[in-house]
């Protein structure tokens, strides 16, 4: 299983850095890890410790990592949060390639959206 990283997402560190961008991501921190055996026979309990913690679960099968168990909230702002950095390096592409419009014409375009 391959792990994303920044720059696989097409995002520059500097970006990150202006972002701040500073604390490590679950996966690069040391956490929980529990069979996938402790999952199907206490999964109520793990449940409940993830709601009530708010830190990811490494699930693992013959010693392998096969899964991140990780509550609602967190699972969403996560989503939030790779949606933002995909649109940042999206646009930085675009610079780059020289896609890119002047203020008036910018203006322009948005003006029949914004009648």
């Amino acid at each position: 299983m391959a792990v994303s990283t920044a720059e696989n997402l097409g995002i520059s560190v500097s970006l990150l850095r202006r972002l701040g961008a500073v604390a490590m991501p679950p996966w690069c921190s040391p956490m929980r890890t529990e069979l996938v055996t402790t999952l199907k026979r206490q999964t109520t309990e793990l449940l409940s410790d993830l709601e009530r913690d708010r830190e990811p679960i490494l699930i693992t099968q013959r010693g392998v990592p096969s899964a991140y168990l990780v509550d609602v909230e967190t699972y969403d702002a996560m989503q939030r949060r790779i949606q933002l950095l995909e649109g940042i390096a999206r646009g930085e592409k675009a610079l780059e390639e020289g896609r890119t419009l002047s203020h008036a014409s910018a203006k322009k375009r948005m003006a029949r959206w914004l009648r």
